[in-house]
């Protein structure tokens, strides 16, 4: 009788039963059809199990650089919360340092990033990008343009609210940027979508300004956007692959903290962003476009809710919260 490796030979090695069994049986076997020792392929079996679990680090372990302080009691709890939140997140095995930002609020359970918090990680998190990739503000300003010709300019080609546009009031994205979805595997299948939410303003907490500058008087437009439906079901893709991560290498870690390795090819959130902040865009994003006689200079500014997808990155919650008027130091605003 041919001889042949069991499962039940791997758990008798000493192996922990899972999903590798089936590709580790397979190479141990055919170590044995080649006419190697059962004891090379119980070796060669066990070189597909997974590495141990990756532990916790220990509550406080790591640094939490704090840029905020408390005037009242509540801003004191608030501070309090948003701390005791962070220190939960960075028990993550792959995150290195914290922060938090004077504008910090809590944005979930205890150990869900907060708004203004800021992790420095070995991997990349889709739960602290959330779904709005390069959710972001910018602001254009426009000589010579009045405020409320610039106003009526906005409202004509933009999109506000959810959806995307209607088919015949669609902006297609450059094809350069096409060409590099349809190579991505995991965006392939976004491309209708990108060409629906392309060049709209969005909803939630997204809004745009229109306003002079008291400096200058030149007319100004600031605007908060972000990646729209792409990003959206990139970030669902994404939480599907970090949490089959997270199961393997780190069980215990928060499910809104698993991460992707930052060794996979991760381009994706770049491209998201691309879509997000395209260069013909109004304020350098994908988010109002305007006619050419509106000449301006823009400059693209992180806002309270800025992602990243490097290997050692910012992760930042975009979680909605109510809309908030930028600073308007300089800048006086209406809203539209």
């Amino acid at each position: 009788m041919t001889e042949i490796v069991s499962g039940q030979d791997l758990i008798d090695a000493g192996m922990q039963q899972g999903k590798w069994f089936a590709p580790a049986l397979a190479a141990a076997n055919a170590v044995l059809e080649k006419g190697g020792s059962h004891e090379d392929a119980i070796e060669t079996a066990r070189s597909f199990a997974p590495p141990p679990a990756m532990p916790l680090h220990a509550s406080g372990a790591l640094p939490l650089h704090l840029n905020i302080q408390a005037e009242n009691p509540h801003e004191a709890a608030n501070v309090e919360a948003v701390t005791r939140s962070m220190i939960e997140l960075m028990r993550t095995p792959v995150v290195r340092a914290g922060a938090i930002m004077p504008d910090a609020c809590p944005a979930g359970s205890p150990g869900t990033i907060p708004v203004g918090g800021v992790a420095v990680s070995e991997g990349i998190h889709p739960g602290m990008h959330s779904a709005d990739i390069c959710c972001s503000m910018a602001i254009s300003v426009f000589p010579g343009v009045a405020p409320a010709a610039l106003l009526d300019a906005v409202h004509a080609v933009t999109h506000f609210g959810p959806g995307g546009r209607q088919r015949g009031q669609q902006f297609r994205p450059s094809a350069e940027l096409f060409e590099r979805f349809e190579a991505n595997a995991l965006l392939r299948d976004l491309k209708s979508a990108a060409i629906e939410h392309f060049g709209t303003q969005g909803d939630g907490n997204h809004f745009a300004y229109v306003g002079t500058l008291k400096s200058s008087g030149e007319t100004a437009l600031v605007t908060h956007h972000g990646s729209r439906a792409p990003g959206a079901r990139l970030y669902a893709k994404g939480m599907r692959i970090a949490e089959g991560v997270r199961r393997t290498l780190s069980p215990e870690t928060l499910p809104q903290n698993a991460w992707i390795p930052a060794d996979t090819p991760m381009s994706i959130g770049r491209l998201c962003r691309r879509s997000a902040n395209g260069p013909r865009a109004t304020t350098c994003s994908s988010t109002i476009w305007l006619p050419k006689s509106c000449r301006r200079r823009s400059r693209t500014g992180s806002g309270t809710s800025t992602t990243s997808s490097s290997a050692v990155l910012t992760g930042c919650s975009t979680t909605a919260r109510a809309p908030r008027r930028p600073s308007t130091t300089g800048l006086t605003t209406r809203p539209i």
